[in-house]
């Protein structure tokens, strides 16, 4: 009768408690959480949508004109399926608050686990239920600015 070598019950757990450890310590390394996923997006809208501003800009700047947008889009306030950064209706309607200018081709649609239009000129952006970020439209500056209190935590 031939015996079989194999492991005994103490190193297969002491095997065990080993990847255990190395799996604890690698996991924070190698995990992407949603939250993080979703802080990569708004980063880049409100990149973008502060790319088309400045591109607005420079138009106006170029037409040697000074009426900047009031505001940057017809949405509702509180209201979800709202197309938010684009403009319905492109006349010029000068020393009104209408939309005048589309900042984006495609519209952002407004919702509750992404962006809000939360006033005329204000948006907040959910990262989920319990966190989001406020952001606020200058029409001086022409720039969609951060005026959250935790802007510096998130990295704006």
């Amino acid at each position: 009768m031939q015996i079989k070598k194999a492991f005994t019950l103490i190193e297969l757990v002491f095997c065990m408690m080993i990847i255990a450890i190395l799996s604890v310590i690698a996991y924070p390394y190698f995990s992407f959480g949603k939250n993080d996923a979703k802080l990569i997006q708004v980063k880049s809208e409100v990149e973008l949508i502060n790319a088309s501003l400045s591109l607005l800009r420079n138009q106006f700047l170029f037409k040697e004109s000074k009426d900047f947008p009031s505001i940057l889009d017809e949405a509702l306030i509180n209201s979800e399926n709202q197309k938010l950064f684009v403009c319905s209706n492109s006349q010029n309607h000068k020393n009104t608050k209408q939309c005048i200018y589309s900042v984006l081709e495609k519209p952002i649609i407004s919702s509750k686990k992404s962006w809000m239009k939360i006033a005329n000129t204000q948006y907040r952006f959910f990262i989920n239920t319990k966190n989001y970020i406020d952001f606020s439209y200058n029409s001086e500056k022409v720039f969609l600015e951060c005026v959250s209190l935790n802007c510096k935590d998130y990295g704006f």
